[in-house]
């Protein structure tokens, strides 16, 4: 696996099968964050340095939920946590990624993205990002 610093809290991964993730795309924090496209990409919370997925090319599938996935030989875990040290209440909730290669272990199986973990998100919305079921 490849691992390219892309500035502020992101990063860019490339598995050796070709399959990009990209971490926590930033918005406007006094630098532009350089072109990427991706397969996936992680949102550890919502704040506009974190979250800003209209810079990703690509229809990437948004991981932005505590739970594990799949794709293209990496495991994602999404861990539940806290962005301040008060239990969320004074930055909320924030969660912490944990990835795994997982064709070291010998096995072989196929991309496995449920369609319902898949939140592709219009590249319009941007900044002002917001996962499809809060927003309802």
């Amino acid at each position: 696996m490849k691992i390219r610093y892309l500035g502020h809290s992101c990063f860019e991964f490339t598995e050796s099968t070709g399959t990009t993730i990209v971490t926590d795309p930033y918005g406007d924090v006094g630098f532009s964050m350089p072109n990427t496209r991706a397969e996936a990409v992680t949102v550890s919370h919502s704040h506009f340095d974190h979250n800003n997925v209209k810079a990703v090319d690509g229809n990437p599938v948004i991981f932005d939920r505590e739970g594990q996935y799949e794709i293209g030989g990496v495991e994602i875990t999404a861990i539940k946590s806290y962005h301040d040290d008060e239990n969320g209440k004074n930055r909320g909730e924030n969660l912490i990624f944990k990835f795994r290669h997982v064709f070291d272990r010998g096995l072989m199986f196929p991309v496995s993205v449920k369609q319902e973990n898949r939140h592709p998100i219009p590249h319009d919305q941007g900044d002002q990002y917001e996962h499809p079921e809060k927003s309802q």
